[in-house]
C-alpha cells in the first residue's frame, strides 16, 4: 500500500510539472508594444473631387510621407488627380484614374501642393477659428507685405480644400513655421502662420462644418 501511495504521489508530481511546462511560455510573453497611430478622417464631400498638382511631388504609401522606401510614384506639375476623401492635417489620400476608370496609383501627398481643377465648385465646409490675433501676409514669410488680419475668435476660410500649406525654412526669419493660405475676403488671398516656430503649436482650431458658411 505504501508503495502504491508513493507511485500515485510521483504521478501527481509529474502531472503538475507538465502543466507548469505548458503554461510557462504564456506567462513569460511580454505585452506587445503599442503601435503608432495617426488620426485620419473621411470627408464625404471630397470623395472623387478633382485636384490639380501645383508642383512636382512624390507620392507615398503612408500619410507621414516617409521614409523614401515608401514612395510609390511621382506627380508632375499640372497633373489632375482625384481625392479619396480620406485626410489628415496637411495630407490627402489621392489616386490617378486612367481613361478606362482604372486606378494607376493610389497614395498620400502633401495637400499644400494641390489646387482646384478648372471650374470645380468651391467647397465651403472647411473653416477654422483664430485662437489669437493673426496677420495675413501676401507671401508665407514674416517679412512679406501685410494684406489683412484676423481678430481672435474670427472664422478663417482656406483658399483650397484640402488646405494649401507651406513650411518655411528652419532658419531666420521664419524658423520652420507652417503657413496656411487663406481668403479673408473674396478679393484678397494671403497667408497666416498656422504654427509657431519649428512647426510647434497651433494658432487656429478646426471648426465643425456646420459652423462654416
Amino acid at each position: 500500500m505504501a508503495l502504491f501511495k508513493a507511485f500515485e504521489s510521483f504521478k501527481n508530481l509529474i502531472a503538475t510539472a507538465g502543466i507548469v511546462t505548458l503554461l510557462s511560455p504564456f506567462v513569460a510573453i511580454a505585452p506587445v508594444s503599442a503601435q503608432e497611430t495617426i488620426p485620419l478622417n473621411e470627408n464625404l464631400s471630397f470623395v472623387r473631387q478633382c485636384r490639380r498638382v501645383n508642383r512636382t511631388i512624390e507620392v507615398f504609401s503612408n500619410s507621414t510621407l516617409s521614409p523614401a522606401s515608401s514612395r510609390v510614384g511621382t506627380f508632375t506639375a499640372g497633373t489632375q488627380i482625384t481625392l479619396t476623401g480620406v485626410l489628415r492635417e496637411g495630407r490627402a489620400q489621392v489616386y490617378l484614374p486612367t481613361t478606362n476608370n482604372l486606378i494607376r496609383v493610389i497614395g498620400w501627398v502633401d495637400a499644400g501642393a494641390l489646387g482646384p481643377c478648372g471650374d470645380d465648385p468651391v467647397v465651403t465646409d472647411l473653416c477654422y477659428r483664430a485662437d489669437v490675433a493673426l496677420i495675413v501676409r501676401d507671401q508665407p514669410t514674416t517679412t512679406s507685405a501685410i494684406v489683412s488680419s484676423y481678430t481672435s475668435g474670427e472664422i478663417i476660410y482656406p483658399t483650397t480644400n484640402p488646405p494649401t500649406e507651406q513650411t518655411s525654412p528652419g532658419g531666420s526669419p521664419n524658423f520652420g513655421r507652417v503657413w496656411l493660405e487663406v481668403q479673408p475676403s473674396p478679393s484678397v488671398d494671403g497667408w497666416i502662420s498656422r504654427t509657431g516656430t519649428g512647426g510647434i503649436g497651433s494658432n487656429i482650431t478646426p471648426l465643425p462644418s456646420a459652423q462654416c458658411r
